[in-house]
């Protein structure tokens, strides 16, 4: 994972579609964020920062300590039905989603993150051998999630829906390190960009103590959260309109919605007892 670094005005050219690059506060072409006269801005995008957060949290702590971090998350249900689509329709997937999601379930219960009892439950019960052995056991649940991580080439199809896994991860790291995470990462989710673009884009501008993109020749100036918007609204649209990926199945839908909900309600206590605002399990229902 490599960081892709622009210059400002770059930044803002890329933004605006290639237009006339102006200085990030639309004026006379000063840089307005520069307390330390540094006007590079450098970015990397990758759902693997989150998945992999055992790996990630800990080499930008150790390595790039000030930065900000933005996490964007979808209904855990649409995510995966998005990965789906994306798979059948870019990389060759020709299983229906209910098959590929049962692979994803049976990797789950063989690593123990489902249907696993914890070890010591298992001294208490009768001494019989089989009955040992025909019961998955795991020391805990991180144990079960390292192994459900280290499967190679693991497509993640359920288990990056998972947010509360990923995100104890990520809190836990900024701790260990003396921060308070809510300082230095912020949640966003997609349904809330798309109900109120302006609102969300002005929040993360704040978080991450930029100038706000304008454009003088745009009466509403809010060129960067229209084309925020457009961007989700193109993405929903490829998905909804694809005729190799047909709805997921109402019955399939309430299935995960059961699966999830325990996980969602997890996820609201874990990030509201450490500063952040929300509630999840209410809004993926």
């Amino acid at each position: 994972m490599y960081a892709q670094v622009y210059s400002k005005s770059t930044l803002r050219e890329k933004v605006v579609n290639d237009k006339e690059s102006k200085d990030m506060t639309g004026g006379n072409g000063e840089d307005s964020n520069d307390d330390n006269k540094n006007n590079h801005v450098a970015m990397d995008v990758s759902p693997g920062l989150i998945f992999y957060a055992h790996k990630t949290a800990h080499s930008i702590l150790c390595t790039v300590p000030w930065v900000k971090v933005v996490i964007v998350l979808r209904n855990p249900i649409d995510r995966l039905y998005q990965q789906w689509s994306y798979s059948t329709t870019n990389l060759g997937l020709r299983l229906p989603l209910e098959d590929w999601m049962a692979q994803e379930m049976k990797l789950l219960h063989t690593v123990g993150l489902i249907g696993a009892v914890n070890n010591n439950k298992i001294k208490n019960n009768n001494n019989n051998k089989d009955d040992k052995e025909s019961v998955l056991t795991v020391v805990s649940e991180k144990e079960a999630w390292d192994k459900y991580q280290s499967v190679r080439n693991v497509a993640g199809a359920i288990g990056r829906s998972l947010y509360v896994l990923q995100l104890e991860e990520w809190i836990n790291a900024y701790i260990a390190a003396g921060k308070n995470p809510s300082d230095f990462i912020t949640i966003l989710t997609t349904e809330n960009i798309e109900d109120q673009p302006q609102k969300e884009y002005n929040k993360l501008i704040q978080f991450l103590h930029l100038a706000p993109i304008v454009d003088n020749n745009d009466d509403k100036n809010n060129i960067a959260s229209t084309l925020l918007e457009k961007s989700f609204n193109k993405t929903k649209n490829n998905v909804n309109n694809n005729d190799l990926t047909p709805p997921m199945k109402e019955e399939t839908r309430s299935m995960l919605r059961h699966f999830f909900q325990p996980y969602n309600q997890r996820l609201t206590k874990l990030l509201r007892s450490n500063g952040f605002e929300g509630n999840w399990d209410e809004r993926w229902k």
